[in-house]
């Protein structure tokens, strides 16, 4: 019932390769009820399974390969897709800090709803900074027609006078379009200031308590000519005055650059009407002209920042189309509101 072996793998002592033994017990039943155990012992030499082995590090090395060739294919082409979409938006990019700003991607073309809200972004960006450009250069070149104009007008007048051109008996009637044009200036140069403060969030407001009626007659006087020239009435300017709570200098720009706007586009022998009403807790001026109107569609854009209608351009060629800008800036930094209706013809 035993087996003793100083080595299992060598039940056969003419077998001199390493073996694997296996053994198992046989229990036979004798007639009389005897058990007898038998053991049984198979062997094999252990080449059979060194090839198998051999073979599954093999099989297992070329599973490796491919199972990495595959993942770095993979990873790469993820990588590629999403490293396209990424230069894309780079060069895009590039050629917006170059100045360019006509390339823009296309977000749809993008699965990763990352990629397509950024190149939204991008094309965001993009767009403000090439409408940015266009409105730098329309107001450079709008601020150099506007200064030059009533440049030119003073130089001419003035060189006349001390030349001796203009006879001493009509000095005093061009030094006073000299004055009006110098008043022009100072209001221009006055709302470029004010822009860019507005902008940067530095201007300041100086309250105080003021009857707004002394505005007003202090911007028709500048008008006056004008006014005389194409024969347009006012209407209103007898009511009760009006006080005001505000800064004086920047409600006065407000009404110029209404009353101007009402000068610009009102028929000649037509009508300017002033309306001053005193609410309980607010004041309402308004302006009104007689005229041709403004289109339904233009109507909401009147106030953005270098809009200039198609009517507004044959009327007013030298205008910078801030003036309605600089107006709403104003109101609402009082806490105020401006609006406008119209009615063509």
């Amino acid at each position: 019932g035993k087996y003793l072996s100083d080595t299992l793998a060598m039940l056969n002592p003419k077998e001199h390769r390493p073996m694997i033994s296996k053994g198992t017990v046989i229990s036979f039943t004798e007639w009389d009820g005897t058990v007898t155990n038998y053991y049984l012992f198979s062997n094999t030499t252990t080449s059979v399974m060194d090839v198998f082995v051999s073979k599954m590090w093999l099989y297992g090395l070329l599973c490796c390969i491919v199972l990495t060739g595959l993942l770095v294919s993979v990873t790469a082409f993820f990588l590629n897709r999403n490293q396209k979409p990424l230069e894309q938006m780079m060069q895009i990019a590039q050629q917006c800090a170059k100045g360019n700003y006509t390339e823009h991607s296309n977000p749809g073309s993008f699965e990763e709803p990352s990629y397509e809200a950024m190149a939204y972004s991008i094309n965001e960006l993009a767009y403000a900074a090439e409408n940015a450009e266009n409105q730098r250069k329309q107001f450079v070149s709008n601020v150099s027609h506007e200064l030059r104009t009533p440049m030119t007008i003073i130089s001419g007048y003035v060189d006349g006078m001390l030349d001796g051109t203009v006879p001493k008996n009509k000095r005093v009637q061009y030094l006073s379009i000299v004055s009006q044009e110098m008043q022009r200036l100072k209001i221009l140069i006055s709302s470029m200031l004010n822009l860019t403060k507005f902008d940067n969030g530095t201007i300041q407001i100086h309250y105080q308590l003021f009857p707004i009626q002394d505005l007003v007659f202090r911007t028709i006087l500048m008008f006056e000519s004008r006014l005389e020239k194409r024969n347009i009435t006012l209407v209103g300017l007898d009511s009760d005055p009006v006080q005001v709570w505000g800064d004086p200098d920047l409600i006065g720009q407000v009404i110029y650059n209404l009353f101007e706007n009402a000068v610009k586009f009102v028929n000649t022998g037509g009508t300017i009407t002033f309306t001053f009403t005193e609410e309980p807790e607010s004041t309402l001026l308004a302006i009104r002209n007689t005229g041709a109107g403004i289109s339904k569609e233009e109507l909401p854009k009147i106030f953005e920042r270098f809009y200039k209608s198609d009517d507004s351009r044959s009327h007013d060629k030298t205008g910078l189309g801030i003036g309605l800008d600089i107006t709403k800036h104003i109101v609402r930094l009082h806490k105020a509101q401006i609006s406008v209706s119209s009615e063509e013809g």
